[in-house]
C-alpha cells in the first residue's frame, strides 16, 4: 500500500494497518500516533521525525529491502578481497625482487608504533590497535610463508598452514565489513525511525536489524523479544549502552525498566 493511501484512510479514522506491504515508503513528520502496524512489513521505510506515540509494531519486518542487502554483502566480498590482497600483492613484490624479510618487519614495526601512542593519548580506539597488531603479527608471518612457497614452488604444511589464517582472516574481516557498512548503510537505506516520537510505542517480536532509531524518543517503549537491536543504529539514545539494550529486550517488566533508565537519564 502507497504512503498516502495509509495517510488517507488514517486521516478518515482508520488506524489498522496490520500486515500491510509498507516497504519503502515515506511517512516522515507525518503524525501516526496510535496505529496498528504489527506484522507489517515496514523495510527501508522512512518515519523521519514523525508522531509515532501508542503506535504498535509488533512482530513487523524493519531493515534493509532485501536489494540493498544483497549489494551489502558483495560490496562486503570485494572490500575484503581488496583488504586482504594488497598486503599479500606489497609482500609478494618485496619478496620477488630479493629486498627481502627485514624491510617486511622494519616497515611493520615503524607502523604499529605510532598507532599505539594515538592509542594511549586517546586518538586511536584500542580495539583498532589490537586488529592491526593481530594482522602485523599473525598475517604477515603468514603471507610471506604462503608467497615464499609460491615463489619457490615448494608447499609444506607450514605453507597451507598459512593459507589456513588468511582464509579465516578473510572471513572474519567480512564480517566485520559486512557489520560496519551494516549499520552505516541503515541510517539511509534502512527502516528510518531518526528524530521520531516513540513514546509508549510497542516493538514485542519485531525484527529491527538495519533499522535507524538515532535521536529517537525511546520513553517507555516496549522492547520485549525485539530481535536485531543490537545491529541497529542507536546513536544518541539509551540504547547506545549494550546491557540496557539486553535488559530490555530480555526483560518481562520492560516498560517500567525503560520508564526508570530514561528518568536516570534525565537527571
Amino acid at each position: 500500500m502507497k504512503a498516502s493511501e495509509v495517510l488517507q484512510k488514517y486521516a478518515a479514522g482508520e488506524r489498522n494497518f496490520r500486515g500491510l506491504n509498507l516497504s519503502c515508503q515515506y511517512f516522515d513528520s507525518e503524525d501516526l500516533s496510535g496505529a496498528d502496524f504489527s506484522e507489517a512489513d515496514i523495510r527501508g521505510a522512512n518515519f523521519t521525525k514523525a508522531n509515532l506515540r501508542n503506535c504498535r509494531f509488533c512482530r513487523v519486518k524493519a531493515g534493509l529491502p532485501t536489494f540493498w542487502l544483497v549489494a551489502l554483502f558483495i560490496v562486503s566480498l570485494l572490500l575484503t578481497l581488496i583488504v586482504i590482497a594488497l598486503p599479500g600483492l606489497a609482500i609478494w613484490l618485496l619478496l620477488s625482487t630479493g629486498i627481502g624479510y627485514r624491510i617486511i618487519l622494519y616497515s611493520s614495526a615503524i607502523f604499529i608504533i605510532p598507532m599505539f601512542f594515538l592509542a594511549f593519548f586517546g586518538r586511536f580506539q584500542w580495539t583498532w590497535l589490537f586488529g592491526l597488531l593481530a594482522f602485523f603479527v599473525i598475517e604477515i608471518p603468514a603471507y610471506i610463508v604462503l608467497i615464499q612457497a609460491i615463489i619457490e614452488n615448494d608447499f609444506t604444511y607450514i605453507a597451507w598452514l598459512g593459507a589456513l589464517v588468511i582464509l579465516l582472516s578473510y572471513i572474519y574481516l567480512t564480517r566485520i565489513l559486512t557489520r560496519i557498512i551494516n549499520i552505516n548503510l541503515s541510517s539511509v537505506k534502512g527502516t528510518n525511525f531518526r528524530n521520531a516520537n516513540l513514546t509508549d510505542a510497542d516493538f514485542t517480536n519485531a525484527m529491527v536489524k538495519n533499522t535507524n532509531f538515532k535521536k529517537t524518543v525511546l520513553i517507555r517503549t516496549n522492547w520485549h523479544q525485539t530481535k536485531g537491536l543490537d545491529k541497529a543504529k542507536v546513536d544518541f539514545t539509551i540504547l547506545t549502552n549494550p546491557k540496557v539494550r539486553d535488559l530490555v529486550v530480555l526483560s518481562q517488566v520492560n516498560s517500567k525498566i525503560q520508564e526508570l533508565l530514561t528518568n536516570l537519564e534525565q537527571i
